[in-house]
């Protein structure tokens, strides 16, 4: 299957300069959303697609890419987030928009080095990333399959099913957002990157934190942060220079 460009994704930093934290926090809060913009192209392109088969098949790719191109953007606000010592953003990401996009809507994700595959509503799409230095990566979304990538067929999605779908998958990740929010907090006027994560330093940041909707609960592991029935533990490595964000509450 020909794959021409259809949306790109720049990534990085200009300059080697960091990002504010509150440009982070907002991205972040997208990328959660994963796709929001793949339902207008489910419905729109659902009333399109009568016209004939060649656009019936350009719709169910778009649909594809629009999904995909979501999850790039949580994979950018990842590195910005790696970039201050917070962990674990990547792989949330993936897990949610596996468990609650993909699975439940017969799709399939093929994730290989540098490439991703996605199978989804009839269509395909296909990521490349790469690191281009330090500070930043690339990010392109292309329509069809990645080179190597076995064709599969898949069911087609509508607007309802996958709205749900994105909520469910927002609703996993709003505890593992808030821990971030409460992270990146600390790293606010620092001058040496990464902060120090601490125990007692997270716990300062989420009581200075005003007006908070989570529950915090500190425990030896870690800060597990509550919200809306989803749980998520900040683990501090044992310098307590970089923090890891996991799904669930802390186990100790």
């Amino acid at each position: 299957m020909a794959v021409p460009a259809t949306q790109s994704e720049g990534v990085g930093t200009p300059g080697g300069r960091t990002r504010r934290w509150p440009t982070v926090i907002t991205s972040l809060g997208v990328a959660i959303a994963l796709c929001l913009t793949a339902v207008l192209f489910v419905r729109d392109r659902q009333n399109a697609a009568a016209a004939s088969p060649a656009a019936s098949n350009a719709a169910r790719d778009e649909v594809a890419v629009a999904t995909l191109l979501g999850v790039s953007r949580s994979l950018v606000v990842a590195h910005d987030l790696e970039l201050r010592g917070i962990l674990g953003m990547r792989e949330i990401s993936l897990v949610g928009f596996r468990a609650a996009v993909v699975g439940p809507l017969g799709g399939s994700l093929f994730t290989a080095p540098g490439a991703w595959t996605l199978a989804f509503g009839g269509g395909w799409a296909c990521l490349h990333f790469a690191t281009l230095d330090a500070r930043r990566v690339a990010l392109e979304v292309l329509r069809g399959v990645c080179p190597g990538t076995p064709i599969e067929s898949t069911p087609g999605v509508s607007t309802a099913e996958l709205r749900v779908a994105l909520r469910h998958a927002a609703q996993l990740q709003r505890a593992a957002l808030d821990a971030a929010f409460v992270s990146v907090a600390l790293t606010v006027g620092a001058r040496h990157a990464p902060a120090p994560y601490s125990l007692p330093t997270l716990a300062s940041s989420i009581g200075r934190l005003p007006h908070a909707r989570f529950r915090s609960e500190i425990g030896l592991g870690g800060v597990t942060i509550f919200e809306h029935g989803s749980a998520a533990c900040l683990e501090p490595s044992a310098g307590a220079r970089t923090v890891r964000v996991a799904l669930g509450p802390c186990t100790l």
